[in-house]
């Protein structure tokens, strides 16, 4: 997510799920065809990645709230880790209006809590353990250089 069209007025800001109303850059690429928010819930970001979602149905929609994270397992499927939650919006099925407000039917939304799993490829999600937060398994963590120099490598990649 690079940025965002100037509102008309600040109190418009985002009150409608329009075309065009997000101004986007290219990302680290981290998960393929997926478009990722942070600080989701807590700064209400729904309108603006549900619009890039819309306006971009073959990929898939992520908003990672504050003190939560997705640990990308070795099998490609996410776990939920941290304090909150993660949304996926999931278009690849819906019937989207073709111009102006966008609406839409068929979108998938998954409100995935701590432990949570969900898998990319198929759209499928299991909800984690209510209460329990999550925590990210250690024999997928990274060391500090370790994650500099994956780090550095996925940024020096010229097909990103």
């Amino acid at each position: 997510l690079g940025g965002d069209r100037p509102p008309r007025d600040s109190s418009e800001a985002y009150l409608t799920i329009d075309r065009s109303n997000i101004v986007t850059a290219r990302g680290f690429g981290l998960l393929p065809r997926t478009i990722v928010d942070q600080h989701f819930v807590r700064r209400k970001r729904h309108n603006r990645l549900m619009s890039l979602v819309l306006e971009n149905p073959d990929m898939l929609g992520v908003g990672i709230d504050e003190a939560t994270a997705l640990q990308v397992n070795p099998d490609g499927r996410w776990t939920v880790v941290g304090a909150s939650v993660v949304v996926v919006y999931d278009a690849r099925g819906a019937r989207i209006t073709p111009s102006g407000v966008l609406g839409a039917t068929g979108v998938r939304l998954h409100i995935l809590s701590p432990g949570s799993v969900y898998d990319p490829r198929t759209g499928v999600a299991t909800l984690g353990a209510f209460g329990l937060p999550a925590r990210p398994q250690p024999a997928l963590l990274r060391t500090g250089k370790e994650a500099a120099r994956a780090l550095s490598r996925d940024l020096a990649c010229p097909s990103c």
